[in-house]
């Protein structure tokens, strides 16, 4: 792998406002550098150059043609308007299989920091989402700013990422803009660093600007705002997709439905209120992104006002008539979106705690009419208690007549008439063998059961003392 070369521009020879190295040794860039996680093994970057009024997109450049480039920035100090380089935006995209993962090694980004001399405070966008920042160099001597750098970023999803309504709890397919841009003001020239890009924003932009340089160099932030509408384009076509699943489930609403039912469409809405949720961060740092990049250009605005001051020439410095309101309208947007956000999180939860009424409405339903089947059980009961007590009177009336008849049907009592036409009762010798054998029977059957109740209460009281005892046991 090439080694990268430490390339000072001729902007920091003549000033000296940059200490490179105490750049790269601060804390939050030895850790963003050091971190293997968020680079790859070798280097791919798209690179466009504009030449005063014509742009051309230089694809997939490897590692050495990169830190070529990087060797040759500014160094043709002789070359003309024409030829030169004016404005260069290097593209470097995030890994297929990592998303957080650049398509960049360490080395690599580390010597763009040092050829462009890019704040380590940039580094820690690497890392996780920060706020934008800027820095101005001034001459030691004049005073004057003569190197203008700032940085934003933005959240950008895929509209494709919610159609599924995926009622897992994981994150929206995203991925996090970053874009640092370098002006020397010296010399007129403008560096973009520009991370994780999509595809079809690139080439959006390059079919827009590859004829526009002239106006690109008259209107400096013209490149910032392409991002930041292009941003904003994103955002709205991402929100738009909530409108139809929220107008569609809203329609669903069915009093006659199941619990079943209502428990399906209350996971609907708990997935959509947690997805605007995460969408509704998205335009909390996309906020102070466009409030950064109106600043920056009323920065721009007035150090050119302070120029025409100086040499009265009007015509050869920056034209910022046709960026007055374009924040405004963009701030203003943003906040359409904002209330969009909102009013679909408002709908959604007003969703929820219907369907939640719905089902607990249901539920009261359900248990009214156990209450009445438990009624009706109850009345079954008491009518069976009635029928059972009719049986036990009427066996109570007729049990005495059955005991008697099944006595004198043994065969120990016995009936006959003698001679003269008398009727004659007679008993046999063995009638003792009735309560002889019935008694001790009758004895053993109630000892049994006895003792059976016996056995059980005796078993639940040594129970109950052992929880006493060990009132850890069996709990």
């Amino acid at each position: 792998m090439a080694k990268a070369k430490t390339f000072t521009p001729p902007h920091e020879r003549e000033a000296d406002c940059y200490k490179v190295h105490d750049i790269l040794c601060t804390p939050d860039a030895k850790k963003a550098f050091g971190n293997d996680r968020w680079f790859s093994a070798s280097s791919t970057a798209d690179v466009f150059d504009m030449r005063g009024a014509y742009g051309v997109m230089r694809h997939n450049l490897g590692d050495r043609q990169i830190f070529d480039m990087l060797e040759e920035a500014y160094a043709d100090t002789e070359a003309t308007p024409e030829d030169m380089v004016h404005t260069r935006i290097l593209f470097i995209d995030e890994a297929q299989e990592d998303l957080d993962r650049l398509q960049c090694t360490s080395e690599l980004l580390q010597a763009i920091f040092q050829t462009y001399c890019i704040s380590s405070r940039v580094a820690r966008l690497l890392e996780r989402q920060h706020m934008p920042g800027r820095v101005v160099q001034y001459d030691s001597i004049t005073q004057k700013p003569i190197h203008h750098q700032f940085w934003y970023s933005a959240i950008l999803r895929s509209g494709e990422s919610i159609t599924c309504l995926d009622s897992s709890k994981s994150v929206l397919g995203w991925k996090r803009l970053c874009v640092w841009v370098g002006r020397n003001l010296s010399a007129g020239t403008t560096i973009m660093l520009v991370l994780r890009c999509p595809k079809d924003m690139k080439t959006e932009l390059i079919d827009g600007f590859s004829d526009k340089g002239e106006l690109v160099m008259r209107q400096p932030m013209l490149l910032n705002a392409f991002f930041a509408q292009n941003s904003l384009q994103k955002a709205d076509k991402f929100t738009e997709t909530w409108a139809d699943p929220i107008y569609e489930w809203e329609r669903k609403v069915d009093e006659n439905g199941t619990t079943s039912d209502f428990t399906a469409r209350t996971r609907v809405f708990l997935t959509l209120a947690r997805q605007i949720t995460q969408v509704a961060t998205d335009y909390d740092i996309l906020g102070p992104a466009l409030h950064h990049l109106k600043t920056e250009h009323e920065w721009i605005a007035a150090q050119s006002d302070d120029r025409h001051l100086e040499t009265g020439d009007s015509t050869a410095d920056v034209d910022n008539t046709g960026f007055k309101d374009v924040w405004d309208v963009y701030l203003s947007e943003l906040q359409l979106l904002k209330s969009y956000a909102e009013l679909y999180k408002t709908r959604t939860q007003l969703a929820i705690n219907e369907c939640f009424a719905l089902i607990n409405q249901r539920d009261a339903e359900i248990n009214i009419k156990m209450a009445k089947e438990s009624t009706k059980i109850a009345r079954s009961s008491h009518e069976d208690g009635q029928s059972l007590r009719t049986i036990q009177i009427l066996t109570m009336i007729f049990l005495p007549a059955s005991l008697f008849s099944g006595i004198f049907g043994m065969g120990f009592f016995n009936t006959d008439t003698d001679d003269n036409g008398n009727i004659r009762f007679s008993v046999s010798s063995n009638w003792w063998w009735y309560p002889a054998l019935t008694i001790p029977m009758t004895a053993a059957t109630m000892l049994t059961v006895v003792g059976r109740k016996l056995g059980e209460k005796w078993k639940k009281d040594k129970l109950a003392r052992g929880r006493f005892e060990n009132p850890g046991v069996g709990c």
